[in-house]
């Protein structure tokens, strides 16, 4: 496993395996790559997450707390241009990832969805009560987000094309 938080070349050694298949990028009925709201509040995480999936494909946005992220959100309201999947760190100074799912599902106005989470922790505990689509314990490995990535995406597919 690759603790993210001290081995920033992550995204260098990535590249290296880089050749291999990419996830699917498009969501169906979109031509653009998905968009990944990444909110943590530590400046080395939020960096290799950013590198990384802008590598794979991804167009991010990156917030420190879940106030700044509900301030994009709100912006992103305006602009149309709404998240895919959240990355969202549990611990976090201003507004924890906890208040930031109970305020974003109370005042979400989007004509979609609400967009899947993954959660990241360090704690170890049930984290069923927050309804995230998928926990990722901190330390991770990069291609377990990756792989929880592809498969979220490719389910927003399988729902979006019954939809039609």
């Amino acid at each position: 496993m690759i603790d993210i938080k001290t081995h920033v070349e992550v995204p260098v050694a990535f590249r290296a395996t880089a050749s291999q298949e990419k996830p699917e990028m498009q969501v169906a009925g979109n031509a653009q790559p998905p968009l990944v709201l990444v909110v943590e509040d530590h400046p080395s995480i939020r960096n290799v997450l950013s590198c990384v999936l802008n590598l794979q494909g991804f167009q991010t946005i990156c917030t420190t707390n879940g106030q700044e992220a509900l301030n994009w959100l709100e912006s992103a309201h305006h602009t149309g241009k709404y998240p895919a999947v959240i990355l969202l760190d549990l611990v976090m100074p201003v507004m924890n990832g906890e208040a930031f799912l109970e305020q974003m599902r109370s005042y979400w106005q989007a004509p979609m969805p609400i967009p899947p989470v993954i959660l990241f922790t360090v704690d170890q505990g049930d984290h069923a009560n927050l309804a995230c689509a998928e926990v990722l314990s901190k330390p991770f490995h990069i291609k377990d987000l990756l792989e929880k990535l592809e498969r979220l995406l490719k389910g927003m597919q399988t729902t979006r094309s019954c939809q039609v």
